[in-house]
């Protein structure tokens, strides 16, 4: 039996370790950056075939953004994404270490089964 519980299963199909997504507060008149917003600091799972992850919380603190930074809709600051093994963290839009064609291929792979596997809460996690 592995950490999940699970008989038979000796890797997460989704590995996040330390992921971090902070976004630039800009100010000033040449608008410099003036501090960062930690929306998402150090989030760490990991999910094996046949479960559910459900991400709950306060409005604002991150359940949308560690989604989206997982989907890869959005670029994460720092971190580690590992989709049934394969290093998924670098890939997105224009990845420079693998081509367009891979990427998407293993974007879209990710996001179906995202949508299969996320518990879904519907308007009251919005």
């Amino acid at each position: 039996m592995n950490q999940s519980g699970l008989k038979g299963q000796s890797a997460p199909i989704l590995r996040v370790r330390n992921l971090k997504k902070y976004f630039p507060v800009r100010g000033g008149l040449f608008s410099r950056v003036a501090s960062w917003v930690q929306a998402v600091d150090d989030v760490s799972f990991e999910v094996y075939e046949g479960e559910t992850l459900g991400l709950v919380g306060e409005s604002g603190c991150g359940k949308t953004t560690a989604g989206r930074a997982v989907l890869r809709l959005i670029e994460p600051t720092s971190g580690d994404i590992r989709f049934d093994d394969q290093d998924v963290t670098g890939m997105g839009a224009a990845s420079s270490n693998q081509p367009a064609e891979t990427s998407a291929s293993m974007t879209g792979m990710l996001r179906g089964w995202a949508r299969q596997n996320f518990a879904s809460c519907g308007a009251a996690c919005k």
